[in-house]
């Protein structure tokens, strides 16, 4: 069967590259010539020693018998099998510790924010009491808890009721529901507090409450 014309080329090369030809440099120029019709077609020297065979009518070259695995040692085996294991339990367990330790810490910080909201709150009881009780005008009130570090911030316009407190530099805001009765915008009117909004001072001290 007729080979394709850059196969008879190459083998046509490959031959004259061979110990055959006396020529050296006929020899190398005709390897490298060769070598680059192989690799514009993408043949390889196997390739074409096989398709030299078949055309020549010799058998195909025998296959190297792949070396067999040395024999393992049961002993061997069990050693690594022993140590696979140990590294798994080692890997779990340390999973486990981190996952154990995280959880600890978490309980701790919530404990910690816990006890400081508590604080926080207790702290902004007295004050609003005290400021209640002796400043029944809403802009005094408002500047009598200011100037203990209290906050009130009011999260929307026309909310009054929704304010919540702030004693910084905690970052812990405090409802006037979690204060407890009388705590609350109903109550401190209901005690006394007075909110004019046509007085300049009450609305400048609402426009501070809202800017918070």
């Amino acid at each position: 069967m007729p080979q394709p014309p850059h196969l008879a080329k190459i083998m046509k090369l490959l031959v004259l590259s061979g110990t055959g030809n006396p020529n050296a440099h006929e020899r190398e120029v005709a390897r490298e010539k060769a070598e680059t019709l192989m690799a514009r077609h993408g043949v390889t020297r196997e390739q074409m020693r096989e398709l030299y065979r078949l055309d020549h009518g010799l058998p195909p070259r025998p296959s190297r018998p792949r070396p067999e695995p040395p024999p393992v040692d049961p002993g061997e085996r069990e050693r690594h099998q022993r140590e696979a294991r140990d590294r798994e339990q080692a890997e779990a367990a340390a999973a486990t510790q981190a996952r154990l330790a995280r959880a600890q810490a978490a309980r701790q910080r919530a404990a910690r924010e816990a006890e400081e909201r508590e604080a926080v709150t207790a702290r902004l009881r007295i004050a609003i009491a005290q400021a209640a009780r002796d400043h029944k005008d809403f802009a005094d009130f408002i500047e009598a808890l200011a100037s203990l570090g209290v906050q009130l911030v009011v999260p929307a316009e026309d909310a009054v009721e929704r304010m919540v407190y702030r004693w910084p530099p905690c970052k812990i805001a405090v409802t006037s529901a979690e204060l407890g009765p009388g705590h609350d915008w109903p109550a401190l009117l209901r005690a006394g507090l007075r909110l004019d909004r046509r007085n300049l001072r009450h609305r400048e001290a609402l426009s501070l409450l809202y800017m918070g």
